[in-house]
């Protein structure tokens, strides 16, 4: 795996081990959650098209004698909780027609995620994503009021089948400058959905066999091709919260300080095992997917913290170094392994990274090597099915900290 490769799945995990930790309250079955406000204006600036690509796409859309259309609209569904086995899933929806000038099918993906916790925080997630994106038969139509919206799939996915339709009970709209020229208006619209047919035939049992418990509430965006949005009266407090995020947006992406972390991928998927900066800790994370080239598929992920001893000290040997990975009271993981390298290893020194708002210099020494299935083979315990971890190539990080 590349360096650039290993950074987002890095971050990644650390998004999500931080998501974790900053949740205080246990992961327990529920009813149908508050009526989510799903769009503000202080959102509006993450929703319309990245001002990058805009500027690229704005070169040639303006002057054309038809140009494409950038027109779109989503519709994301509230959760729903959906209980099968004792177990409570929440259960996302979220359909999406992309501009024509994108040459892109409407798709659909349904979401289902559940968490474990202990000590009053979340330990563990495991979600698993079933997306749609036939060339023909699936579509997602508005009026021009954003009152009413219609999704329906046909049998363009069979053998599941949606046919729901979007009632607004409440619609804002604000003026924004086209791409193409002059101006535009975006609209966002909360209200109630009703299925006449919702069946997400999901090919596993007992988790999730045929899906029919539909969504009841949703949010509707319609952008007619927005490169940006007149906020009017509310431009000052949009101003401060895009400020903000921006803000966060930089801390967020600042490389994290961990201990070593130990990678392996393929076409289909990848698992990680990631020591925090003490070792206090271990966040093992992985995903399979069924098609990682496109929209349609199905994709299932895992993430788990455990003890920091679930991973062995690094034990230099004649050949190179040795390391355990464990994987006893990390939630949705199962097995072990050992590490040992096979080439001389890549050092790779002035990287920096942040821990508790502090920067810490570090050199990256870089192993490759093979990762071998011990008695209990690596695994992750999804719902859906055990997949397991065979002798695959794998490759170490360990970082040297100057500091601190």
């Amino acid at each position: 795996m590349r360096r650039g490769g290993f950074i987002r799945i890095a971050t990644a995990l650390t998004v999500a081990v931080a998501a974790l930790a900053a949740t205080g309250t246990p992961a327990a079955a529920s009813t149908q959650s508050p009526r989510m406000r799903a769009f503000t204006p202080r959102l509006l600036p993450s929703i319309a098209l990245p001002a990058g690509l805009a500027r690229r796409m704005a070169r040639f859309q303006p002057h054309a004698a038809a140009p494409l259309s950038l027109d779109s609209i989503e519709l994301f569904a509230d959760p729903q909780d959906i209980t099968v086995n004792g177990v409570t899933y929440q259960m996302y929806l979220a359909a999406f027609t992309e501009p024509a000038a994108f040459d892109q099918p409407p798709q659909v993906d349904v979401q289902l995620d559940r968490t474990t916790s202990g000590g009053g925080v979340l330990t563990g997630e495991q979600d698993h994503i079933y997306g749609y994106a036939p060339l023909t038969g699936l579509t997602l139509t508005a009026d021009a009021g954003l009152t009413r919206a219609h999704l329906q799939t046909g049998t363009s996915i069979d053998p599941s089948a949606i046919d729901m339709r979007f009632h607004a009970t409440d619609v804002e709209q604000t003026s924004c400058h086209l791409l193409t020229g002059g101006r535009g208006t975006f609209q966002y619209a909360t209200g109630t959905l009703s299925a006449a047919t919702f069946k997400v035939a999901t090919g596993t049992t007992p988790f999730f066999g045929n899906i029919t418990t539909a969504p009841v509430t949703a949010t509707v965006v319609h952008d007619p091709g927005c490169g940006s949005i007149i906020f009017g009266a509310t431009s000052t407090v949009a101003a401060h919260a895009t400020a903000h995020l921006s803000a966060a947006r930089a801390d967020l992406f600042q490389e994290p300080c961990t201990g070593p972390t130990l990678a392996e991928a393929n076409l289909t998927g990848f698992w990680l095992s990631q020591l925090g900066i003490h070792r206090g800790r271990v966040f093992q994370l992985g995903a399979t997917s069924t098609n990682p080239f496109g929209p349609n598929g199905i994709s299932h992920e895992a993430i788990g913290a455990g003890s920091g001893t679930n991973m062995g000290r690094l034990v230099r040997t004649a050949d190179g170094v040795r390391e355990a990975v464990r994987t006893k009271g990390v939630a949705f993981m199962g097995g072990s392994a050992i590490f040992r390298s096979t080439a001389r290893p890549r050092v790779s020194p002035g990287h920096s990274c942040v821990f508790e708002r502090h920067t810490y210099h570090y050199t990256n020494v870089r192993y490759q090597g093979t990762l071998t299935p011990a008695a209990s083979p690596l695994a992750l315990l999804f719902d859906t099915g055990a997949e397991t971890i065979g002798e695959v190539h794998a490759t170490l990080w360990v970082p040297r900290y100057a500091n601190g």
